[in-house]
């Protein structure tokens, strides 16, 4: 990864995401440097699976798809949230991540009124992820209701 070098690779010379991580989150700047590698990839990658799709209901899932103006090509904007403190735990348990680094990671995030300014849909997800699968089922049944 030429923009951040061979600090944030591993032995083998892939890149450590923990490291990489820890940078980017602790630095603004190299948050910012990293985002300007990879969001023009991932936007076009999402372009071209969206183009090439016969099916007329896609999700487009995507960090900061509002800040990067991709949400303007979307119908809907769905927004999930849950309370500080279920994210940290859930950071913890699914990327095992310190509650530090969890805490930093979020912080790096605009704050949670920003996402529901400009969101169509607020899903509060602070229950069980069958509670979320009902919600976002919900959803869809709707959107497909009015296809």
């Amino acid at each position: 990864m030429d923009e951040f070098g061979p600090r944030v690779l591993d032995r083998t010379g892939e890149i450590d995401r923990a490291e990489l991580a820890r940078r980017v989150f602790a630095d603004p700047a190299d948050l910012a440097r990293l985002e300007a590698v990879t969001h023009p990839l991932v936007r076009e990658a999402a372009e071209a699976r969206i183009a090439a799709t016969r099916s007329d209901l896609v999700a487009y899932e995507a960090i900061r798809l509002i800040e990067s103006g991709a949400a303007a090509r979307c119908d809907e904007v769905w927004v999930v949230t849950a309370t500080r403190a279920a994210r940290v735990a859930r950071l913890a348990v699914s990327r095992g991540m310190s509650p530090e680094d969890a805490k930093r990671r979020i912080s790096a995030q605009p704050e949670d009124a920003f996402y529901r300014e400009n969101a169509t849909v607020v899903i509060e997800n602070d229950g069980t992820p069958d509670a979320l699968r009902c919600i976002v089922a919900r959803e869809v049944a709707r959107l497909r209701g009015s296809l």
